[in-house]
């Protein structure tokens, strides 16, 4: 799977447990472009992906917030997915 095929498969999986997702470019004030962010808008949390911000930031950022979400425990999830979901998570709990 390359990284784009990664970053699909990743807000689809998103999209499937709940969250809507919503592309908005330049979320950075600073000008560095930031994988994305989580808001909740009108009672509905929606991801918001910045696309200028490079693919691995995209699919870093994506992959954390499915991180530790209980309904991802009872879904099929690809190996290679369910990988980079906890990668992420390992490496937020290191960062903290």
């Amino acid at each position: 799977m390359d990284p784009h095929q990664r970053l699909r498969a990743l807000l689809e999986l998103t999209e499937q447990v709940g969250l809507t997702v919503r592309a908005m470019p330049n979320l950075a004030s600073d000008g560095d472009p930031v994988g994305g962010a989580v808001a909740w808008v009108r009672g509905e949390e929606v991801l918001f992906v910045d696309p200028s911000a490079p693919v691995t930031d995209q699919t870093a950022f994506v992959a954390g917030v499915l991180a530790g979400r209980p309904e991802l425990d009872d879904r099929f999830i690809a190996p290679e997915l369910r990988e980079c979901i906890a990668a992420c998570a390992a490496a937020d709990e290191g960062a903290a």
